[in-house]
């Protein structure tokens, strides 16, 4: 996190996204390593009901396996949001989730490589 924004990466692709969207395969066990650039935020997705402080200079670690497609668009829950009020652009701070087929999520992932 940081002011007011998420910036995503998987690693393991070489792929980050800035404030866009998460997108992640059903069926499989994500980690997510939490940190903050600026001031302490707050990491939350209702649909997986995991939520975990994004703390300066820490990285915390929550955990989710999603368990059914779905997205924003169709569920107001699958979303990325800061639940800490972390100054004037708080409320800013929401990106779409969307959970997809694994090849879906293979085809995503070499069109965000391809782009960046």
């Amino acid at each position: 996190g940081l002011r007011f924004a998420w910036r995503i990466t998987y690693p393991e692709y070489n792929v980050t996204n800035f404030n866009e969207e998460l997108v992640l395969p059903v069926d499989n066990h994500v980690r997510f390593e939490i940190t903050s650039r600026d001031v302490l935020h707050s990491f939350w997705i209702p649909a997986f009901r995991a939520k975990i402080d994004a703390v300066p200079g820490l990285t915390t670690t929550t955990y989710a396996t999603p368990d059914r497609i779905g997205s924003f668009d169709e569920d107001i829950n699958y979303r990325l949001q800061c639940v800490e009020l972390c100054g004037v652009g708080h409320g800013e701070m929401t990106i779409p989730v969307r959970v997809v087929e694994q090849s879906q999520f293979d085809d995503w992932i070499a069109q965000q490589a391809q782009v960046r």
